[in-house]
């Protein structure tokens, strides 16, 4: 992860879990709450490939896919 990747108050749009907001980001890890079902996930960011963000309602919104 960069220095600038998500942190809190940005989205990330999971692979297997869709659009979710970054609640916490430490130590490699961030907590995500799905925005549909509101269930909370923990993912490791280095087990994710993030794109770079784009810009939807005012947030930057991160694309993730499986590391290849």
């Amino acid at each position: 992860m960069s220095a600038d990747g998500p942190r809190p108050g940005d989205r990330i749009r999971h692979f297997a879990f869709g659009l979710c907001d970054v609640m916490i980001v430490r130590e490699g890890r961030a907590k995500l709450l799905e925005v549909e079902s509101r269930r909370l996930r923990e993912v490791s960011l280095g087990a994710l490939r993030l794109g770079a963000p784009a810009v939807e309602d005012g947030r930057r919104v991160f694309p993730a896919t499986r590391p290849e």
